[in-house]
């Protein structure tokens, strides 16, 4: 289906932005941020290799099949489950999935895989392996070990705190999580240090009377958001994310229609923060609404922009009028530079020499980023 009007607009900037970035960075300090490949320094592990071979959600012990259940808990207990040899004590386990499951579904009996020893779990691709909670339970319960999750499409998850919960060192990439709603958010909800990377994070939902976030919830000590894609998960606040603490960096991902319902006191459609350090780097956050302050980002700390577009975004009628922040609530780190900002009523210190910004009188159309990205030849 075609796409037409601010939606397509948005959609070509999200693809066309880091062109943009590059045409206003001449001279600019870059910010950098290195993630270390976990997939590729866990495989070369010498723990337990496991092949899962079934898609049932069992203990099945018949000599020749092996769950993704079984596979987990022989990893995290170090001892043999079923037909799942013990796990290594010392080194990383690797659970694989055999490709005749491709196109396959995992569906959860009710109770969420819980992790609790060092494991890289490699699924077939998003596109090619769902577990499905079946509105039951959450999906991944992370507490323990250097974990990584790779390949796998999450859904129907409805538990406590999320999809996926993590309260330790959480590495989750090429991941589809969507359709799950859960107390704390309907996706994520991190308590540890994790990495999302190269993901799709939608159709979520969190709570509708408490301010943790849709897509996305963090309060642990480190959030780092890389190349994903954020879109239309809702939550009382931070219909996209909800940030409460940690050291946060959201870098080349979109942010796009995501909801905070809440409609008294707080917002951030696309991003809420409330507590930690947070960076967001060549990203888009756009066409998200929130129903009281912040459509785009509602802020209650100094968080820094670069390179970063936020336009057409909406919140709704409140006390404040025009200055609750259709685009950005709160106050900004006056360093971050070379920003798109629609319309910056309600916001401070994002008038740096090389950003480009309107207001709610004259706002910036998102279009206006696109073609200087896209500039016509001469």
């Amino acid at each position: 289906m075609a796409r037409h009007g601010l939606e397509a607009s948005i959609v070509a900037i999200a693809g066309s932005e880091k062109r943009l970035h590059r045409r206003h960075k001449a001279g600019a300090r870059a910010v950098a941020c290195v993630v270390e490949s976990l997939e590729k320094r866990l495989f070369l592990s010498a723990g337990t290799t496991y092949v899962v071979n079934s898609l049932a959600d069992n203990l099945p012990n018949d000599g020749s099949t092996i769950t993704l259940r079984e596979a987990i808990q022989a990893a995290n207990t170090n001892k043999a489950v079923g037909d799942a040899p013990a796990g290594s004590a010392t080194a990383t386990d690797v659970i694989q999935f055999d490709p005749s499951l491709t196109g396959g579904t995992i569906t959860l009996s009710g109770t969420e895989l819980a992790i609790t020893d060092s494991v890289q779990i490699i699924g077939l691709g998003s596109d090619r392996l769902t577990i499905n909670a079946n509105a039951a339970s959450r999906i991944f319960n992370v507490t323990g070990g250097t974990d990584s999750i790779s390949g796998i499409h999450l859904t129907n998850s409805n538990g406590s705190n999320a999809a996926v919960y993590n309260s330790t060192t959480l590495s989750l990439s090429n991941m589809i999580i969507d359709a799950s709603h859960g107390t704390a958010a309907g996706g994520i909800c991190n308590a540890g240090s994790i990495t999302v990377q190269s993901s799709t994070i939608s159709n979520n939902s969190g709570p509708a009377s408490a301010y943790c976030g849709g897509g996305i919830y963090s309060s642990g000590s480190s959030l780092i958001v890389d190349g994903s894609l954020i879109s239309t998960n809702a939550a009382a606040a931070g219909g996209g994310i909800g940030i409460s603490g940690g050291t946060v960096y959201i870098d080349n991902s979109t942010i796009y229609g995501n909801t905070a319902t809440y409609s008294n006191s707080y917002g951030g459609g696309g991003v809420y923060v409330w507590g930690g350090s947070v960076q967001i780097v060549q990203s888009t956050i756009a066409s998200n609404q929130a129903a009281y302050l912040g459509g785009g980002v509602d802020t209650g700390v100094s968080v820094k922009l670069n390179n970063t577009v936020v336009a057409g975004n909406t919140c709704g009628a409140s006390p404040n009028g025009a200055t609750s922040g259709a685009d950005a609530y709160g106050t900004f780190d006056a360093t971050g530079d070379y920003n798109f900002i629609g319309v910056i009523d309600g916001s401070t210190n994002l008038t740096a020499a090389h950003a480009i910004y309107g207001t709610a009188a004259a706002p910036k159309d998102p279009e206006l980023a696109l073609k200087q990205a896209n500039p016509p030849a001469a």
